[in-house]
């Protein structure tokens, strides 16, 4: 289902970044062409943000939330595979309208294995709205390398090229490269732990938007069995700091952003593909800019199908 990101956090759909999910033991895909899920729930937010302003209202909403996703693979054989995917993401708040969040996402990946190594290649395009405005259009092309170092070790290295288009804010308007590399243990059937970490470098139109950004991340999957049914539990953190490179015009030196990020989530299956997940979500986000110095809470519940 839809993206790591929340609907009135719009960093995470900016660092579409994307993390990315934890590949099967085996590594293998699933032999299946064609692949469709959708989701309706709701969240609280203590702080509606939109970080690609720099804009923290103080200000809690609760939200109705969407998602569908739906996928195909025209081309299948063996190891190779090509897929298409199309996603969709809609908030919709019950005060703060103006940050209803709205998101196309269209994808092609390939996929093959060299040797041992499973080699992949996506290209991305994002279409975002806010507020039903068109706000910010996201192209990312990103290569990947993945290894089994044993049978409980997998480590994957990525490289993404992102180039994001702002509708009103053509100062943030940038090119962004960035490396990183994660990797999996597998504990037990279906649980693993990761760590990885992520080193980005962004220039903006606007030098004071220029920075290097260090991101660390880690988490763990693992199910919980309850009876007759078996909930997947979920929880990351991730640690990133972006040190900006030029001064910034309002505090009248370069700005350092550090930023503690925890989520957890637990995934129950209800009836046939039917599963409901609750979610919560702590944002520290500490600067030399009052904007961006703030804490944020989300509570979610969503009710997903997926086929």
């Amino acid at each position: 289902m839809k993206p790591q990101f929340q609907a009135t956090a719009i960093s995470y759909a900016l660092l579409y970044a994307m993390l990315i999910g934890a590949p099967s033991q085996s590594a293998a895909a699933e032999d299946k062409n064609f692949d469709i899920g959708v989701g309706v729930g709701g969240e609280y937010d203590s702080n509606i943000t939109v970080d690609a302003q720099d804009l923290a209202t103080s200000e809690g909403d609760v939200a109705a939330l969407l998602e569908a996703d739906l996928s195909f693979k025209p081309i299948q054989s063996g190891d190779s595979a090509l897929e298409i995917s199309y996603d969709f993401f809609q908030s919709l708040h019950d005060d703060l309208s103006e940050f209803d969040l709205q998101i196309h996402g269209l994808s092609l990946t390939g996929s093959t294995k060299i040797g041992g190594v499973d080699a992949s290649a996506n290209y991305r395009f994002s279409h975002i709205l806010l507020g039903g405005d068109k706000f910010l259009d996201i192209h990312s092309i990103r290569p990947t390398l993945g290894l089994s170092l044993s049978q409980d070790v997998y480590v994957n290295a990525a490289y993404e090229y992102q180039w994001r288009d702002y509708d009103d804010l053509a100062p943030r308007d940038s090119h962004q490269h960035n490396i990183g590399i994660t990797g999996y243990y597998f504990f037990a059937p279906k649980s693993n732990i990761h760590a990885g970490y992520k080193l980005v470098r962004e220039k903006a139109d606007g030098p004071e938007f220029t920075h290097w950004g260090h991101y660390f991340d880690a988490g763990i999957k693992i199910p919980i069995e309850v009876g007759n049914v078996t909930p997947i539990f979920r929880a990351t953190y991730r640690y990133s700091v972006k040190d900006f490179s030029n001064l910034t015009p309002l505090i009248g030196e370069e700005r350092l952003d550090k930023r503690h990020h925890f989520r957890a989530s637990l995934e129950a299956p209800i009836v046939g593909n039917v599963s409901l997940k609750p979610q919560y979500e702590f944002i520290d986000s500490s600067s030399n800019l009052a904007s961006v110095d703030y804490h944020e809470h989300i509570i979610s519940v969503m009710l997903n199908w997926h086929m």
